[in-house]
């Protein structure tokens, strides 16, 4: 798929499956930056991209601070013009049951997955705006379909990360803008390393080449059609 006329920023962009969409964005010739707040990791992800081979703007910008992500816009429109893609890719993950989670442990989650996104959505509005096609990508775990114990708190910010997409959509159908909520099961870039097809055998996981695909789908549609959900699991993967 050829991309080089694409400009795309993703949040939490430095690892994971983040990193795993940027590598190939870059190699469809699109322009691509990606964002985090952590100095480490914000270094370690631009040698690996340059290992990968592949030219990825890497900045810093925490998506829980609004200001942070006003600047990265300002940023972006300096270094790019515009912005086609914008992935809601932030978020944390916990299998503490609610009662174990410490208030500010619980607080952050919330701020990263849900308001995070908000924040850096409503940042590069002006910059989707002007692309005269863009598409917001929200990514949202399938535990925020129905919610699922000792994941309460995860499945409540991936249900509102779901439902301001559906909202947004309808807020932004005059602009031009066309939200996409990504719902996915199991992957195996959340194992935190990237494990081969040999590697993961029968595991009912999703492979990253497989929601790439769900991505080229979704970033081929012509401008005037909204895919306003895609859901995508494994066939073996309990529910």
């Amino acid at each position: 798929m050829q991309l080089d006329h694409l400009r795309a920023l993703i949040t939490g962009g430095t690892q994971n499956f983040g990193f795993e969409l940027a590598c190939w964005l870059a190699k469809q010739g699109a322009r691509v930056a990606v964002c985090g707040h952590r100095e480490d990791a914000l270094a370690k992800a631009g040698e690996d991209f340059a290992a990968r081979g592949v030219e990825v703007v890497v900045l810093p910008g925490d998506v829980t601070r609004p200001a942070e992500m006003e600047n990265l816009a300002k940023e972006l429109r300096e270094r790019f013009g515009r912005l086609d893609l914008l992935v809601n890719n932030a978020s944390l993950f916990s299998l503490k049951p609610l009662a174990e989670m410490e208030p500010a442990e619980a607080q952050r989650m919330v701020e990263v997955g849900l308001v995070g996104a908000v924040n850096a959505t409503r940042a590069h509005l002006p910059l989707l705006c002007e692309s005269g096609g863009a598409v917001v990508l929200n990514m949202i775990g399938w535990s925020g379909l129905p919610g699922k114990a000792r994941r309460a708190l995860y499945s409540a910010v991936k249900a509102g990360l779901r439902t301001f997409g559906e909202g947004l959509n309808r807020e932004l159908n005059r602009a031009g803008v066309r939200v996409t909520n990504l719902v996915l099961g199991s992957m195996a870039s959340w194992l935190g390393y990237h494990p081969s097809d040999e590697e993961l055998g029968g595991k009912p996981m999703l492979r990253v080449s497989e929601v790439i695909g769900a991505v080229e789908f979704i970033l081929s549609r012509p401008t005037h059609l909204v895919v306003e959900e895609v859901r995508l699991r494994h066939l073996g993967e309990e529910l």
